[in-house]
């Protein structure tokens, strides 16, 4: 079977362009990359599931793996990666060609990661937990974050000082704050529920503004059954699973960009759907009215936030 690339159309174009004019998914250090790498291999597995691509490219699989090497944040995303994983494994279309490109791109970054391997004993990431030396971690700077903003000590979507964290540790103890990821969710049960169901709302409502109706696509398919399309409903899975998983384990707040491979499998999901027999006309419509929308309100943010920042060229006058 030839790869027929058929992912394209006007829900495709608009994206694309809206996300040209935002720019907010690709501010960060590293996460661009990290999407990119992540965004290829999901686009090659939605080929292969939707029956356009008989195999998932080699390319694919080098840019999976590059994707762990990239932003240790990738773990979030191994649910979703596995289930994809094992789909193909169950296909039997995983040869051993593919099986031969996986190692060797191990095996490539491995030799690349050697020097901090012999200095630091891990991996090349950034480093946020530069206070560990002393005690700290980064997951204990996020959670006290969250409690403070809870208590409205700082504004929501801020942090502590490194300094502050020191502080409350040493006025507290060392075991008042969750030292790791996991910790964070089983400290306090009731407290993880409760920043669970908010960061899930404000994921819906942030994500909406990037996205549009994109972000509603995991819960349209029960608006617009899909009994013969398995490439749209394991779309649909995949991107609630990560919206759930990503307003578990983030204690603090949720930064949007983080979830842009999810958002943007998302939009190859919105894309299958409006073409197949179930797709309905009016969704797409309504998705192409509501991203202008969102645009305008962006060009006019943008316009009043340059008005009142201060440029370099003001220095000179």
């Amino acid at each position: 079977m030839k790869r027929k690339h058929q992912l394209g159309g006007n829900t495709i174009v608009t994206h694309l362009l809206f996300y040209l004019a935002s720019g907010s998914f690709f501010l960060g250090t590293n996460d661009n990359l990290f999407v990119c790498f992540l965004v290829v291999f999901f686009s090659e597995v939605v080929l292969f599931i939707s029956r356009q691509s008989d195999r998932i490219s080699g390319f694919a699989w080098f840019c999976l793996v590059s994707a762990f090497f990239t932003r240790e944040m990738a773990v979030v995303y191994l649910p979703l990666i596995a289930c994809m994983t094992l789909f193909i494994f169950n296909s039997s279309k995983f040869r051993p060609k593919e099986a031969g490109l996986v190692i060797g791109s191990v095996a490539f970054w491995i030799v690349l990661n050697i020097p901090s391997i012999a200095h630091h004993g891990s991996l090349s990431f950034d480093n946020k937990e530069m206070a560990k030396q002393n005690g700290i971690t980064w997951p204990q700077r996020q959670y006290l974050s969250q409690l403070y903003a809870t208590q409205g000590i700082i504004p929501e979507l801020s942090h502590v000082s490194w300094e502050e964290t020191r502080s409350y540790l040493e006025k507290n103890g060392k075991d008042s704050l969750p030292s790791s990821t996991f910790d964070s969710l089983v400290f306090d049960i009731s407290f993880t529920w409760k920043e669970f169901w908010k960061d899930f709302l404000y994921l819906i409502y942030s994500g909406f503004r990037q996205v549009g109706l994109v972000i509603f696509f995991p819960f349209l398919m029960f608006i617009t059954p899909t009994k013969e399309n398995q490439a749209i409903r394991l779309i649909g899975f995949g991107q609630l699973l990560q919206m759930l998983v990503f307003s578990a384990i983030i204690i603090s707040y949720i930064e949007i960009r983080w979830l842009a491979p999810a958002f943007i499998l998302g939009i190859l999901g919105m894309d299958l759907l409006l073409k197949s027999r179930e797709g309905k006309a009016q969704v797409d419509f309504i998705n192409q009215i509501v991203l202008t929308a969102l645009s305008i309100y962006g060009i006019f943010a943008y316009i009043h936030l340059i008005g009142n920042t201060r440029t370099w060229l003001e220095t000179f006058f």
